[in-house]
């Protein structure tokens, strides 16, 4: 066959937006030179997901280093899912929801002023990607029709985790120090462009 080139498209990000996203977090107590990590827990029921008590102690790791702070994100039906991975970050998670309170413009203007996106296989995950951000993806390791060899992130500024075999409750096996370990190595990726 022919090869096809394939190359992703930056999104618009609109100055309004962006506007709007940075009242929000500084509201939240967020500072313009904070390191902003998104923990997108959800998939809208599309894939496999990570359960919230490891978003959660993901979530409480990264936000505890100085200078970073974590929002949590997520559609408005997914607000109590976000609710449950703050929860189960506890008191040392340095984290704040913004579940169902963007609209897409702000999500992709929150999305650009972020160092890091940690979601499951999800629209948001490839909005990062296109953007630049480093992503950290975490995909079934079957059916096929779930993987990420066919809906992983598409830059190599991404890392995706998935468990070593496909059985019920093979995402748990995903865990926070793995994510953590993967989460680190992306912070020490050269800045976008």
């Amino acid at each position: 066959g022919v090869p096809v080139r394939t190359e992703l498209v930056r999104p618009r990000v609109d100055a309004g937006a962006r506007e709007r996203v940075g009242a929000r977090l500084a509201a939240a107590g967020i500072s313009p030179s904070d390191r902003l990590v998104i923990v997108h827990p959800g998939s809208g029921g599309n894939a496999r997901e990570w359960p919230p008590e490891c978003f959660g102690a993901l979530a409480a790791r990264l936000g505890a280093d100085p200078g970073t702070r974590v929002v949590v994100t997520g559609i408005e039906r997914e607000r109590a899912l976000c609710g449950a991975v703050l929860a189960a970050g506890g008191e040392r998670v340095a984290a704040v929801s913004m579940a169902g309170a963007l609209s897409l413009a702000e999500m992709i203007a929150l999305v650009d002023r972020s160092a890091l996106v940690v979601a499951n296989s999800t629209g948001v995950l490839h909005v990062a990607a296109a953007l630049g951000v480093p992503v950290l993806g975490l995909y079934p390791s079957a059916p096929p029709a779930l993987s990420a060899a066919r809906w992983g992130p598409y830059t190599k500024r991404a890392t995706v985790l998935t468990p070593p075999i496909d059985t019920p409750g093979e995402m748990t096996l995903i865990t926070p120090d793995a994510a953590e370990a993967a989460a680190r190595a992306l912070f020490t990726l050269p800045p976008r462009n």
